[in-house]
């Protein structure tokens, strides 16, 4: 298929990134937590994000986990969806990409209609912006992949055969030869019956 090889990329790149992200995030947090002067020295530099890194080293538990939980969540759940569309995509199984497309347009949205104001409010919304920017094009890029390679599966799907579950068999081995047809129809014997 065309779009299958796309779609398999996107989702690698996909959970590549967000491992990295949240790799570096939970490693980030762990060298605020336990190297503090570390921190001092960072907020020193970074007079925009001093606020944030106070409210956060200060914190009690609760505060920290609070202040961590919706990245680490948004990450691991991209992470997920990208295992998801990388095996949806393997087997050319339309109701599993029509699930991805599903859940990762409705992440979508709510994701937008959280982060706008947060970025409007934040005081060092420069990177912010420019992360949500690239995240937004990526994911808008991986929905406009799957929605062709699921146009791509129902087209090319044996009428009443496969309701979309996955591409024939025919189509899956190789699909390269265009006259391709229905198996031929079974044949009835009649048997001539002698009058006695």
């Amino acid at each position: 298929m065309r779009f299958q090889f796309q779609a398999k990329v996107v989702a690698w790149v996909d959970i590549i990134l967000s491992s990295i992200v949240l790799f570096f995030l939970l490693l980030g947090c762990f060298i605020l937590l336990t190297e503090p002067e570390v921190a001092e020295k960072e907020m020193e530099k970074n007079e925009e994000g001093r606020r944030e890194m106070i409210r956060f080293m200060r914190g009690d538990i609760f505060t920290r986990i609070l202040y961590l939980a919706p990245s680490v969540c948004y990450l691991i759940g991209e992470i997920i969806l990208g295992v998801y569309l990388l095996k949806a995509a393997e087997a050319l199984n339309y109701k599993r990409l029509r699930t991805w497309y599903v859940v990762t347009i409705t992440m979508t949205i709510v994701l937008g209609i959280v982060s706008i104001p947060a970025l409007v409010t934040l005081s060092n919304s420069g990177m912010s912006l420019l992360f949500f920017s690239w995240n937004l094009s990526f994911t808008v890029y991986s929905i406009w992949i799957v929605h062709l390679l699921r146009n791509e599966i129902k087209t090319n799907a044996l009428p009443g055969q496969y309701s979309y579950t996955q591409a024939p068999p025919a189509y899956q081995a190789s699909f390269t030869n265009s006259n391709y047809c229905f198996p031929p129809q079974a044949t009835v014997e009649t048997k001539e019956f002698t009058k006695i």
